[in-house]
């Protein structure tokens, strides 16, 4: 687990300068401190940092074949590495290191046309080909690693990160399509980002860059008819081995790891078939608090840990903790992310680090097997879409006279985003569960920019891209491919490498995706049961207290804070000086989102935190 940053130049003429491939690659400090290293050749440059993980005396980058020809940095793991060597070294390939990077720098060499396939891991890397100078780069099925890149006027240059690009660009613009994509969203979905000109390697793809840059896809999010789907095979067995072997690869590690355990159903299982495999030395286990009840999983996670005989590191997470690492949170994630959990999850992993380097958690469980409440939303709103129109503004409007709470996503929030999606149609109403601010509250935040940019339009391209034939498996698809590889996946890597920790995910494995994605729809969900199939195999391994706990989700009492001890940090952060330096923001509107919250007649935390990420990214990249 890395950062990667590197310029190409079309001429080999075009040398390049040593400062700005060293000045790129600096930016990236916090991915990898344990080492630093270059190649410098021509009219290529890359660089590499390192947190050492596999092969921790011998495994540094960039590595070299031993005929000179190519050169490879490499982000991620290769959690196959081990059998891939046994299959390389019987082919006559010489190793001269433990490292998975070595295994795939001659799995690459040997072969050329077909080698994504034979991998299982998370990694985004470049391969430099020195006789035909031509470049290659790589992204893992489903975005795990970030690689961004951007063209210049001589070629190209990519990173691990945005901010190492921004060096190339004389100004720096704002992409007004997903900066209007991140306020409904939270995030930026699709090949863009926040920064006009800068764009991503998309998950499963890869770019050819020689005279010219060409890109290509290796990998699709399967998906699969009904119809072709077989009802015979025992799923929850099968699923559990796939699950097994997952969390065995991703123990893989010569550093110390740890799990990050919520106290549900997912990371609970993930701890108790690490377990079954042999708890590695120096274990530990880690978990957010909250002093708010309806938010603290705490209890329950002490509880997992003593029932299955591990340590566990509550970490109390204050509302005085934000303002001292809002700045930087927004700076490492730089390209746009709102998402409340962020916070945490950066203050969870800076804690973890300070004994692992590796942590495993319980993400894309719910994205698999239905864990979702929209899911539920989707089922029950089939029953009430013959109301009139007429009826739903009526009932909308006494809800709206209903008193806010504050607690874990109250009855008057969900409800109110119940009745808006009632009367939309069936893709649109999906999508909508996770809106924060509709086109109407965009237009007037930006009336001037924001016109015309609708963020369905992400969503409705994952349903078009879905090649099965059932509705639920179709949202399910999409939240995967927008909201999970988009949000959930760049919310992971870079708040835990902004604390040089490496994340895994033992859900997030494609031979475990591939089989579910064979899993018939009735078995996983249906008439709004929530993760059927996955509920059962976790009845053979969880404690009756984890499995009859009511899901809870993670959460962050932004609500109430923003209301009480963050009000002053909201008011600062969202100044009328602060808010001059966006162009074209319309500051009534944000008065309006932060006096109706504090009024207690809306819970506008999710739009506040949006407002306060979006203010504070602006100011930090794009005022000049």
């Amino acid at each position: 687990m890395c950062g990667i940053t590197g310029i190409f130049n079309f001429n080999l003429s075009d040398k390049i300068s040593n400062n700005k491939i060293k000045g790129m690659t600096t930016l990236l400090q916090h991915r990898g401190p344990d080492n630093t290293s270059y190649f410098i050749e021509n009219n290529i440059a890359l660089g590499f940092t390192r947190l050492a993980i596999i092969d921790i005396e011998n495994g540094n980058q960039p590595i070299k074949s031993k005929c000179g020809r190519y050169v490879l940095v490499f982000n991620g793991e290769i959690y196959n590495f081990k059998e891939l060597r046994i299959k390389l070294l019987e082919q006559g390939v010489i190793f001269y290191t433990n490292s998975d990077s070595e295994v795939l720098l001659n799995l690459i060499i040997k072969y050329k046309d077909d080698f994504e396939n034979k991998i299982n891991g998370m990694f985004a890397f470049a391969f430099f080909d020195n006789a035909i100078n031509q470049l290659l780069l790589v992204r893992d099925r489903f975005g795990k690693k970030p690689l961004f890149w951007t063209k210049t006027k001589t070629g190209i240059a990519f990173a691990s990160e945005i901010k190492s690009l921004l060096k190339f660009k004389e100004t720096n613009m704002p992409n007004y399509v997903n900066l209007s994509n991140f306020l409904s969203l939270g995030y930026c979905p699709g090949s863009e980002t926040a920064f006009e000109n800068i764009y991503q390697v998309e998950p499963g793809s890869g770019l050819i860059i020689k005279n010219k840059i060409k890109s290509y896809t290796w990998w699709k999010n399967p998906s699969i008819p009904e119809s072709k789907k077989t009802k015979s095979v025992n799923y929850e067995d099968l699923v559990l081995e796939k699950l097994k072997k997952s969390v065995e690869y991703r123990l893989r590690s010569d550093a110390p790891i740890g799990l990050f355990l919520s106290g549900g159903l997912d990371s609970t299982l993930i701890l108790s078939l690490i377990k079954d495999l042999g708890i590695p030395k120096n274990f530990q286990t880690y978990t957010a608090s909250f002093k708010s009840k309806s938010f603290d999983e705490s209890k329950d996670a002490q509880f997992v840990a003593n029932y299955f005989g591990v340590k566990n590191k509550k970490v109390l997470i204050s509302p005085y903790d934000i303002p001292d690492i809002f700045e930087e949170v927004v700076y490492k994630s730089d390209n746009l992310i709102a998402n409340p959990a962020i916070f945490p999850n950066f203050i969870l992993s800076k804690v973890a680090s300070q004994d692992i380097k590796v942590a495993l958690n319980g993400g894309g469980g719910d994205e698999l097997f239905f864990g979702y409440e929209t899911f539920k939303a989707d089922f029950l709103s089939e029953f009430f879409t013959f109301l009139p129109q007429g009826i739903l503004n009526i009932t909308k409007s006494t809800i709206k006279l209903l008193p806010t709470s504050h607690k874990k996503l109250n009855f008057k929030y969900k409800f109110l985003k119940f009745l808006d999606g009632i009367s939309l149609d069936r893709l649109r109403r999906h999508y909508s569960w996770r809106v924060i601010l509709s086109e109407l509250d965009k237009e007037k935040l930006f009336p001037n920019f924001l016109k015309n940019y609708d963020a369905f339009s992400e969503y409705e391209k994952a349903y078009n891209e879905f090649e099965g034939d059932d509705i639920y498996e179709m949202f399910a698809y999409a939240d995967m491919k927008v909201w999970w590889q988009c949000m959930g996946l760049y919310q992971g890597d870079s708040m835990s490498m902004a604390n040089s920790l490496e994340l895994r995910m033992p859900f997030m494995d494609y031979d475990l995706i591939n089989t579910i994605s064979k899993i018939p729809r009735h078995l996983k969900f249906k008439n709004g049961n929530l993760k059927m199939l996955y509920k059962n195999i976790c009845s053979n391994y969880l404690p009756n207290k984890i499995l009859n706990r009511p899901k809870s989700g993670f959460h962050v009492p932004f609500a109430e804070w923003f209301s009480n001890e963050l009000k002053l940090f909201v008011l600062d952060k969202l100044s009328p000086q602060r808010l001059n330096c966006v162009k074209g923001l319309n500051q009534v509107y944000v008065r309006e989102v932060i006096d109706n919250h504090l009024n207690m007649k809306e819970d506008n935390s999710f739009k506040i935190c949006n407002l306060l990420i979006l203010v504070e990214w602006y100011i930090k990249f794009i005022k000049q």
